[in-house]
């Protein structure tokens, strides 16, 4: 079961942390002109997030095809929390792209 946890908890974990160091950056990117360790920052993060998306698809194609019953056995609860982590990571991905595509757009001198 603690196999299934990384796709609940380590996208928004990124997410978190983007946004705290993201936020530490500007100022340095503002006054160096060096937009490139925001970008990276935020790649980085991005590959993080996508790669606990896939971890959780893999863990539920990994337990099989279970019909939808609501048994409650390991199967179904497996499937059922590999999906929502993989749910979560995806929409987790999706906001972190969102934030780099802002961060390409409004240069980060702009108050």
């Amino acid at each position: 079961m603690i196999r299934l946890w990384p796709g609940f908890f380590i996208a928004p974990l990124a997410f978190l942390a983007e946004l705290a160091l993201a936020y530490a950056l500007v100022p340095y990117a503002c006054q160096s002109e060096h937009h490139a360790p925001l970008h990276i920052l935020i790649g980085l993060t991005l590959a993080v997030a996508v790669w606990a998306t896939l971890h959780a698809w893999r863990e539920y194609r990994a337990a099989g095809d279970v019909p939808p019953y609501d048994d409650g056995d390991k199967g179904t609860r497996d499937r059922f929390v590999a999906m929502s982590g993989a749910l979560i990571s995806a929409t987790v991905s999706l906001a972190i792209l969102a934030q780099w595509i802002t961060a390409w757009v409004i240069p980060p001198c702009v108050r």
